[in-house]
């Protein structure tokens, strides 16, 4: 180990000359060297690492992760070792600033916060793992799959002592491109499958099963795995919360199993400050249609942390678990909240036009068109034009609706011109919905006329009349909605929390 080495970068790579670059560019300003070991590439991965200085070093793969890591840091001078994988990125940091931190709070290790995208949309899960440590030839990676620094740090006598940093790392390796072209659950079950002949009491073994057949949504098989890890645990291990966050999603895909309600309750006991645990109960009693109870365990959780309803979900699942619940004003309350949250949600408007469609009176209307006077809706290219359509003719009839109230010229005026703005969105329709959009179009087109004539007449019988018209119309829009969204607001959030079961992935 040289004594003017300060920090080695360690990676192991095979056919990463897509994101290589990105990687090494993020960090070759803080390292001292960068240490490749190769797996077997047959792209571009060695002379992209090459034109970063760094050391390469071939390894024959022998199904084992912790093996190729082990040889990496085995070929390092530096005295602190940094870990990375090529479908990583290192966020903004400089030198000055890692090593400053090192300075003011010694340690053998530091967890590293792990920010994995899983879609092109900016659905993110989060994790920490120690990726930086001393160079010690005591601490070495164990596993042949999902490896372990930690484990042998915290052997030591004392054990190591580890920190949180500030920084973090950006991982890219879960969006669905890269799984798919890495056939990557095939390749970690069969790896896990191997390693658990020889450890067959490794808890942790069968949690990364678990996780791999529930990112595959096979959550049958993912429930086996989980079950037999249960009997194992000490209660200590770092991953609990990722395990039993696990466990509830299955449970949820399990709609009939009437004996889970006691395994909700206890991890929400062993873990009380977990916001997701509440979500996953508030669903499983939705599902139950215990929609009160439902309400009691979800408001609790917009105080906690969470990862599975971040933003402005958990807000409108309140909405339809108080819709469900027949509390019809906290239920528009809480779908108006979301939107102040995040005013381009699309779910709450859809949800609150839907509600206001089956009432006769407009004066929910009226407090659902107050509610989103301050969070238009911008008439963008959309990724559900149908949708998008029908809530900009919602709020123009709204907007007439209150034109008629209060006799407002002007905003008449706006309102027609908003509806020109839709002339180009409509003409995006699927085929298959040109008749409804005609049909929109048109009888848009005659309450505006209807609304011009009105404002100007002051005439309050026709005004009554054009009132119950825009009713009419607004109902015809819910129609339309309903095609594009589940008619049970339930079956939504099952989709919502299944499909996170993708989502609970672990660094690897």
């Amino acid at each position: 180990m040289s004594g003017s080495c300060q920090i080695s970068l360690c990676l192991i790579a095979r056919n990463e000359e897509h994101c290589l670059s990105g990687c090494l560019a993020s960090a070759s300003q803080l390292v001292d060297e960068i240490i490749l070991v190769d797996t077997g590439s047959a792209d571009k991965t060695m002379t992209i690492a090459a034109e970063y200085g760094a050391r390469i070093f071939p390894f024959e793969w022998a199904d084992d992760f912790a093996a190729a890591r082990n040889y990496a840091i085995s070929q390092a001078h530096g005295k602190w070792i940094l870990v990375l994988d090529a479908d990583e990125r290192l966020t903004l940091v400089t030198r000055p600033e890692l090593l400053d931190f090192i300075a003011a709070n010694p340690a053998e290790g530091y967890y590293f916060n792990i920010t994995s995208f899983i879609d092109l949309n900016g659905q993110i899960t989060r994790d920490q793992v120690v990726r930086l440590f001393k160079n010690n030839s005591c601490y070495r990676f164990t596993g042949a799959i999902h490896e372990q620094v930690v484990g042998s740090i915290l052997s030591k006598e004392p054990p190591g002592r580890l920190l949180v940093s500030p920084f973090t790392i950006e991982h890219y390796g879960y969006l669905p491109s890269e799984l798919a072209a890495k056939c990557k659950f095939r390749r970690n079950t069969d790896l896990l499958v191997k390693a658990l002949l020889n450890s067959p009491q490794d808890a942790f073994l069968h949690y990364s099963l678990a996780i791999e057949y529930l990112q595959n949504r096979d959550f049958d098989q993912a429930g086996e795995s989980l079950e037999k890890v249960l009997p194992l645990l000490t209660g200590t291990e770092g991953y609990l919360p990722q395990l039993l966050g696990a466990l509830l999603l299955v449970k949820l895909s399990q709609p009939h199993n009437q004996q889970a309600e006691h395994l909700f309750k206890n991890a929400i006991h062993v873990l009380p400050d977990n916001g997701d645990f509440y979500c996953l109960f508030g669903m499983w009693l939705m599902q139950r249609a215990r929609y009160e109870e439902a309400i009691a365990i979800l408001e609790p959780a917009l105080k906690k942390s969470r990862e599975l309803t971040a933003g402005s979900s958990l807000t409108a699942m309140l909405g339809d678990a108080c819709y469900l619940a027949g509390r019809q004003r906290c239920s528009i309350h809480y779908f108006l909240t979301a939107i102040t949250e995040t005013p381009q949600e699309i779910y709450s408007r859809i949800r609150l036009f839907m509600i206001a469609a089956g009432e006769n009176s407009s004066c929910i209307w009226e407090d659902i068109y107050d509610g989103l006077l301050p969070y238009p809706l911008t008439l963008a290219a959309p990724s559900q034009p149908v949708i998008q359509f029908a809530l900009a003719t919602a709020c123009i009839s709204l907007e007439l609706l209150q034109c008629c109230k209060t006799k407002d010229p002007a905003k008449l005026t706006i309102a027609c011109s908003l509806f020109l703005q839709l002339q180009p969105l409509a003409a995006s329709m699927l085929p298959a919905n040109k008749e409804l959009v005609s049909l929109l179009m048109l009888s848009t087109e005659v309450l505006l006329l209807q609304g011009e004539f009105i404002v100007f007449c002051g005439n309050q019988a026709a005004q009554h009349s054009l009132e119950v018209g825009i009713l009419h119309q607004l109902r015809l829009i819910a129609a339309v909605i309903s095609q594009s969204v589940p008619a049970n607001p339930v079956h939504f959030w099952e989709e919502v929390f299944i499909g996170e079961a993708s989502h609970d992935r672990q660094p690897d």
